[in-house]
């Protein structure tokens, strides 16, 4: 049984994200992709909720919970936080959120609210 259950999403582009993986093709160490991971584990360490997840992948960051109101807004907040911790790195990035049915486990992210934050990110979004 699956927990296809309502839930909050926070979808945040990373702008760039070809040049920024590009630029860390040509040198030894991946230092973008060291700067990205760290403004991550630095909101991941200091998120007041543990029902917040986020994730990383390509050039994508999602924040997800259950729809409760503490946790949307920890979720928000952390969502803030991880722009904020990348702005300060030299990431820039913009997004959306939303609401709808979410699936979510350590290996799969099946999610109605992904979809709609993610059609907000890239038709309402501005930069």
């Amino acid at each position: 049984m699956y927990d296809w259950e309502y839930g909050a999403v926070s979808f945040i582009d990373i702008l760039g994200f070809s040049s920024i993986v590009g630029d860390d093709a040509r040198k030894l160490n991946p230092k973008n992709l060291e700067r990205i991971n760290d403004g991550l584990n630095e909101v991941r360490q200091t998120s007041r909720d543990s029902n917040v997840e986020i994730i990383l992948f390509s050039d994508s960051i999602v924040l997800s919970t259950r729809l409760e109101n503490s946790s949307i807004v920890n979720m928000l907040e952390d969502s803030i936080a991880v722009q904020r911790s990348l702005i300060t790195r030299g990431i820039l990035t913009r997004g959306g959120i939303a609401f709808g049915k979410h699936y979510q486990d350590e290996k799969t992210l099946y999610s109605e609210a992904l979809i709609k934050a993610y059609n907000i990110e890239t038709k309402y979004a501005k930069f």
